[in-house]
């Protein structure tokens, strides 16, 4: 009798296809990076991987006349770095190995796959939360009920010249789905199939042009101390765009929250190619959780700062003078109008993106020798390691499978959060 027992190959791919059909994140970003870490580089387990430095697009300066106006070059780039491990660990015997594959995939691939990919994609989404810069919400930031918001949030981001015709992402929580389909009801006798099934089904697909997901890991965002009633710009000093120092905070050792986006007072967003000011503030995010130093201290943040009208990596627009003394007004935008948060209050958060705000990378372990089972397999750029050994000490088998990577922002200006209350 032949054979039938599952092989290491079937358990890893079959582990995949749940990990991917399972994941809302993690798939959705820009996986041409992978490439440039090679394949079985000897990523055995060490904490921290090779570090990637992707360039943004240069940023030239157009001349207006027939003389010849030479520029330097200047390139500037997001680093990304494989220095993420989450695993699981499974347990089945030899026994559970001559089951046939459809029995031994619910049994025992199933559920640590899900399990996996949800923490995958938490962490991918956490990493988001801190770096989205733009923020779009509704009026006193309640739930959006009709498609203005989510229009806003997508012309935000066609403002930040994300490619005409490119895939457009939405993943929202199951509550906001709910209030979204009710208020969506004028779109129900709209012929797309898409459209018709947002009501048949009480989910959404596609529509207005992005592909929308329910995802229950988008993390909230509880914002910190500082009470958005006196804080102004210190110093600031141009040579350090992505450090701001602050004054004058509402108490001593008021908190600022990763993921806390504001604007300041007189600085404009900017459109990236021509330099033409927008009728709104430019949006930036605290990327680092900072507490004050009475009443001052520095923000780490993204973008960086650039107003000078002579760079051409210029991104925002002062009328006149420093931003020095201005104010910082932490909140979201209901374009062009700012929408102020609240101190020590969570929000809610949907993210709309184009695939290219961020990357995320897996690469291919190494794959040991002398092991009862070893397999390394690829799916969709999703690299996973399993691998079965005998524990001599304890007299047992040990299973485990193994996903490596890192997440970086690209362009994180092509993505933004919509805040709820």
């Amino acid at each position: 009798m032949a054979d039938t027992r599952v092989t290491p190959l079937e358990i890893t791919r079959k582990f995949l296809a749940v990990f991917h059909s399972n994941v809302v994140f993690a798939k959705n970003l820009n996986h041409d990076y992978e490439k440039n870490f090679g394949s079985q580089m000897g990523f055995d387990g060490q904490k921290t991987g090779p570090v990637l430095n992707i360039r943004d697009p240069i940023q030239a300066t157009v001349r207006t006349s027939w003389a010849m106006q030479q520029q330097d070059i200047t390139e500037t780039y997001h680093t990304l770095t494989i220095d993420t491990v989450r695993g699981v660990d499974l347990k089945f015997s030899d026994a559970d190995l001559a089951l046939s594959v459809d029995d031994f995939v619910p049994r025992y691939i199933e559920s640590p796959a899900k399990k996996l990919a949800s923490i995958v994609d938490q962490v991918t989404a956490t990493y988001m939360l801190a770096n989205i810069p733009n923020a779009i919400a509704a009026s006193g930031l309640a739930v959006p009920t009709t498609i203005d918001t989510w229009m806003d949030a997508k012309a935000c981001l066609g403002a930040q010249l994300i490619p005409q015709g490119d895939p457009i992402n939405c993943a929202i929580g199951p509550q906001m789905e709910r209030k979204m389909v009710a208020g969506l009801t004028p779109l129900q006798f709209n012929p797309q199939q898409s459209i018709s099934d947002m009501f048949l089904k009480g989910a959404f697909s596609n529509a207005i042009g992005v592909d929308w997901y329910i995802s229950q890991l988008i993390p909230a965002l509880t914002t910190g101390s500082e009470t958005n009633t006196s804080p102004v710009v210190g110093t600031f000093v141009a040579g350090a765009p992505t450090s701001l120092p602050y004054a004058s905070a509402s108490t001593s050792t008021a908190t600022w929250a990763a993921g806390q986006t504001f604007t300041i007072a007189g600085l404009y967003d900017i459109n990236f190619e021509t330099k033409s000011v927008y009728p709104w503030l430019k949006q930036f995010v605290i990327t680092t959780a900072n507490t004050a130093s009475s009443s001052t201290g520095t923000l780490t943040i993204l973008p960086g700062i650039v107003f000078d009208t002579t760079s051409p990596v210029q991104n925002c627009y002062k009328a006149s003078g420093s931003i020095d003394g201005v104010a910082i007004v932490l909140g979201a935008m209901t374009t062009p109008t700012s929408v102020p948060t609240t101190a020590s209050t969570a929000y809610q958060n949907a993210y709309m993106w184009h695939p290219d705000s961020f990357a995320f990378a897996s690469v291919p372990l190494i794959q040991p020798k002398g092991l009862d089972m070893a397999s390394v397999a690829t799916v969709d750029n999703l690299s996973f390691r399993f691998l079965r050994g005998f524990d001599i000490a304890n007299a047992r088998m040990l299973s485990r499978m193994d996903i490596f990577f890192g997440v970086a922002q690209i362009r994180p200006q092509w993505a933004v959060k919509i805040q709820t209350v």
